[in-house]
């Protein structure tokens, strides 16, 4: 960004966003908002590797483009890009917008390398406060997603209905990518989809069941003939275009049976059931993926032993490594390294063993740090520190019906091969008014039962 910039010369040059065409050249400023904001992506080509990152911009007149940051342009520029703020945009390449990458309505977009110039505002420009803070959002809703064609780029707004899982996926080219399914809805149809995030999106993805999120440039693809939707550039928890939606949820939407149209490579959820239907249903035996069931239960016993573990405190960018560190050669089983990142400061996380059941059947169930905090009430540091409070937490859990989701998965070791349960999310039902509804959900099922059962559609 330059140091001596003429701001009265670029504010001579400044057109509408909405006029910009391939006509004007180079020769222009935009003075526009940081809207939404993508990471920076490598590439490989004919021309060898390269990185770009996109933005959205806004104007006064509500005009919004899309502009991507090539190569040089990335750490010249893109980096210093914050969200929010007000830029003069000037020396960029005008041309035909590729609808593949956005959903915006402007026929053109721009490209920006090394040569650009970007500089904020003056901090005394008053004029600035008045450019939207966000590009107009034209939403299709879930109904319309199956007529719209595959490679369409679309803005959504949906409640969450499953959080899925974290996964670690190899890359063709080498390395790992962090993939998350996550399984969506809305109030338009009685179908629900599947809603991919990579990266870090993934792994940092903190939304909750029954909770909105919006995705801009959500892409639209298709595997064995069922709907596929990959995130766009940005996600957002729990904004205010999500509101209605959250309120359509929690006032009846989370007790509508949906149809799901995920791909059978991915994991299937089971509406609430009894423990002896994994074996009767033969659940988690699929190769390709694992299965994901809803219960009423009671956890019988907290595992006395082994609750927490040393994990690797290592963090790139928002990824943490939380590898368990191996005991140091002579230590005393205190110390620990991390075999990958040589890393020996800890930080302690929860991997706890737990008895269920329920009227039909008994298993053990593992639950990880996230859900572990969230039903025990306390970090695992705070536990590895002073075990004693291992009794506080099984009074506030044990024999107590809870919710619970579990992933179902067969699981071969040394020959033997047995289901694994792992508590994907959980519930202690502790009020009155929790117990209510639970009540009201287990009627519901028993009418949706005896009249499926009656032949009444």
């Amino acid at each position: 960004m330059m140091s001596h910039f003429n701001y009265q010369e670029a504010e001579e040059k400044v057109i509408p966003i909405a006029a910009l065409t391939e006509l004007h050249g180079q020769d222009w400023f935009i003075k526009a908002r940081v809207t939404d904001k993508s990471g920076i992506r490598e590439y490989h080509n004919a021309r060898g590797p390269g990185r770009l990152g996109s933005v959205t911009l806004v104007d006064q007149q509500q005009g919004a483009i899309r502009a991507t940051f090539f190569n040089e342009g990335v750490s010249a520029y893109f980096e210093g890009l914050q969200p929010g703020e007000v830029y003069y945009f000037g020396h960029g390449r005008v041309k035909t917008a590729q609808k593949k990458w956005t959903s915006l309505p402007h026929d053109y977009e721009i490209s920006f390398d090394q040569t650009a110039s970007v500089n904020p505002v003056s901090w005394n420009d008053t004029k600035a406060a008045e450019i939207p803070t966000s590009a107009a959002s034209n939403f299709t809703t879930l109904k319309d997603v199956s007529e719209r064609e595959p490679g369409s780029v679309i803005d959504l707004v949906a409640i969450i209905r499953d959080c899925g899982i974290c996964q670690t996926m190899s890359k063709k080219a080498g390395g790992s990518i962090d993939k998350r399914t996550i399984q969506i809805c809305d109030n338009t149809t009685d179908q629900s989809f599947d809603l991919t995030l990579w990266e870090t999106q993934a792994s940092s993805f903190n939304g909750t069941v029954g909770s909105s999120i919006v995705t801009k440039n959500a892409r639209i693809g298709k595997f064995r003939d069922a709907i596929q939707l990959t995130s766009g550039n940005t996600i957002e928890m729990n904004a205010a275009c999500g509101k209605q939606l959250e309120e359509w949820w929690h006032c009846g939407g989370k007790d509508l049976v949906f149809q799901h149209q995920g791909s059978s490579a991915i994991p299937r959820r089971v509406t609430r059931v009894g423990l002896d239907q994994v074996e009767i249903q033969q659940l988690g035996k699929k190769p390709t993926a694992a299965d994901f069931i809803d219960i009423r239960c009671t956890i019988c016993a907290v595992s006395d032993r082994n609750q927490t573990y040393s994990a690797c405190s290592y963090k790139d960018g928002d990824k943490f490594c939380h590898k368990k560190l191996t005991t140091l050669e002579g230590a005393d089983g205190s110390s620990g390294r991390c075999a990958i990142h040589n890393e020996t400061t800890p930080v302690e996380r929860y991997i706890t063993s737990m008895k269920i059941g329920d009227h039909t059947s008994h298993v053990f169930a593992t639950t990880f740090d996230k859900e572990a905090v969230e039903l025990f009430g306390m970090q695992a540091s705070q536990l590895a520190a002073n075990p004693s409070l291992l009794k506080d937490i099984k009074e506030r859990v044990e024999w107590k019906p809870c919710l619970m989701g579990l992933r179902v998965k067969e699981d071969t070791f040394e020959g033997q091969s047995r289901i694994k349960y792992i508590v994907s999310r959980a519930k202690v039902l502790e009020t009155p008014t929790e117990l209510k509804q639970d009540c009201i959900s287990m009627l519901r099922d028993i009418e949706r039962y005896h009249t499926k059962a009656r032949g009444i559609h």
